[in-house]
């Protein structure tokens, strides 16, 4: 008899432990749902934000128009963001972040040749207009550039860092001088490349790259 209770009392603690196991794995998937469901909305009402800024500027975008074109409401912005400024200061996190990811891949390839940083560059531009076209008209406002100027002086301070990293294999004089000249001519390809359709974008870029492509790698 007393076996045979010993033996219920496993197959007891058996069933609830599958159970609980089977309630844990349920759990875990509805949060990561629940999480993933968060992200895409939380994604969605960035890339919403970032239209309505284009077309009515920061100032004449109210967090009542992103929520209601986003199709949240006005509690749930708050629950994802600490206002508008908190919004466009998310949207300028994820869009280093992201440019931050395409200028790697180039370093950890080992691949150090400054053509390649421009592909590298332009390919966050063609997939980042809405930003690009935001970041640089807040470069411009003198109120927002200094909410801002932080956000704005972060990727700015990327950029030229990636330029340099490219140039320092070559031998010149003033390495700092001609990262920022480089980053100059880049940083003016993206403005005109932007506000006009008509630029000629892959010619100043091959003359960049020509220009660049005479200068005589350090002996190793």
């Amino acid at each position: 008899m007393s076996s045979l209770t010993g033996y219920l009392k496993r197959q007891t603690i058996l069933v609830c432990l599958f159970n609980l196991s089977i309630i844990e794995h349920t759990y875990v998937h509805i949060m990561g749902n629940r999480i993933e469901a968060k992200e895409k909305s939380r994604k969605g009402i960035q890339d919403t934000a970032l239209l309505l800024f284009g077309k009515y500027g920061y100032h004449g975008t109210s967090i009542r128009m992103i929520a209601k074109e986003s199709g949240v409401s006005l509690g749930l912005m708050y629950n994802y963001f600490d206002g508008k400024e908190g919004l466009i200061r998310s949207i300028f996190d994820t869009n280093y972040t992201e440019l931050k990811a395409v200028l790697t891949l180039r370093t950890s390839a080992g691949d150090n040749d400054f053509e390649k940083l421009l592909e590298r560059i332009f390919v966050s531009i063609e997939e980042s207009r809405s930003f690009w076209r935001l970041y640089y008209s807040i470069k411009m406002q003198i109120t927002l550039n200094d909410l801002l100027v932080n956000d704005l002086l972060k990727i700015q301070k990327l950029l030229i860092t990636e330029v340099e990293l490219v140039l320092k294999p070559y031998k010149l004089s003033n390495l700092t001088g001609e990262s920022m000249l480089l980053y100059s001519a880049i940083d003016g390809v993206i403005q005109n490349y932007l506000s006009n359709p008509e630029f000629p974008k892959q010619k100043i870029l091959d003359l960049i790259i020509f220009k660049y492509s005479k200068l005589n790698k350090a002996v190793s």
